[in-house]
């Protein structure tokens, strides 16, 4: 088992609960939109996009992903460059394959800066 995570509104994460499925990239950008769904590899990544992205927000919800239930439900993780301009710079994981169902999205607390 491998650990990704991934940052949520608590609104979007409301929609996928009555939906049962996550089609959010990043925020306010869906699957759809972007072709992959945005992670984040360790707590480092996670504050970095945290700070970039989210800095107005303090509603966020951290959620948990394991790639093998990912890979079970037909969705794969790609390891790319989190700057596509920068094929040196610091590699994110992409999931795709489609939405993420509401079941495997693991609330987790934040973690330590």
């Amino acid at each position: 088992m491998s650990t990704i995570f991934h940052i949520a509104l608590p609104e979007d994460l409301a929609d996928a609960e009555r939906e049962g499925t996550y089609d959010m990239s990043t925020r306010d950008v869906t699957l759809g939109e972007q072709g992959y769904i945005h992670a984040s590899a360790n707590a480092a990544q996670v504050e970095m996009v945290r700070l970039a992205i989210y800095d107005d927000r303090d509603d966020l919800v951290l959620l948990e992903l394991d790639t093998d239930e990912l890979a079970e439900v037909g969705l794969t993780v790609a390891m790319e460059p989190g700057d596509p301009e920068d094929p040196d710079s610091d590699l994110f994981p992409h999931i795709y394959g489609g939405v993420i169902p509401f079941r495997l999205l693991h609330r987790i607390e934040w973690p330590t800066r």
